[in-house]
């Protein structure tokens, strides 16, 4: 038996001789990820096995992670340019634009800061600053599903004789669910429908 203690195969590199199972011999290998793991000799020799499976399950995340980040843009392109798309109406038709060129430039921009935020929070949004403004990086930041509702509370303004103020406030003043409030308007109903007691 050849002995290939010290010997580097793709991310292994090889400890020592374990076994033979099977008429097969297993080593223990080290990976660069720092994990150990016992495989069978020939898998590596071969090329079959080039690490210990952490390529694999990384590369999963980092599909998955980059899957949902260009979703995002996705949603973005279909919010502020086209008309078929149900919110096109709330942005594009509302004069929101998409400032980046394209996907590369909103990756350059907002990738780090997805990755960040995603540490440690399971829902990542992009949320607009201000929300007549723009999609841009000056005027976009991620935030959480709560940090969405409740700032989707104070976005939408409504005047009514001579008075404006957001839709919570309305919901405070006139004792009316905001709930209420939220459906009727985007039921598309007049401001006086909306206010209603």
């Amino acid at each position: 038996m050849k002995d290939i203690s010290g010997q580097k195969f793709g991310k292994l590199r090889a400890i020592s001789f374990k076994r033979i199972k099977h008429k097969r011999y297993q080593w223990l290998f080290e990976c660069d990820c720092g994990n150990r793991k016992i495989i069978d000799k020939a898998n590596v020799l071969n090329g079959n096995t080039k690490c210990c499976g952490c390529y694999k399950s990384n590369s999963s995340k980092y599909y998955l992670t980059h899957k949902k980040f260009n979703h995002v843009f996705d949603l973005i392109k279909q919010r502020t340019n086209n008309p078929n798309n149900l919110n096109f109406k709330n942005y594009g038709g509302r004069g929101i634009k998409c400032l980046w060129n394209g996907f590369e430039d909103f990756k350059n921009d907002m990738y780090e800061s997805y990755l960040e935020h995603k540490k440690s929070n399971f829902y990542t949004s992009i949320e607009r600053i201000n929300n007549n403004g723009n999609y841009c990086k000056e005027n976009c930041k991620w935030a959480t599903h709560n940090e969405q509702a409740n700032n989707r509370r104070c976005q939408v303004n409504l005047t009514y004789n001579g008075k404006t103020q957001c839709l919570m406030d309305w919901s405070k003043e006139l004792g009316i669910k905001y709930i209420t409030l939220y459906k009727r308007y985007y039921k598309n109903k007049s401001v006086y429908d909306i206010l209603r007691n």
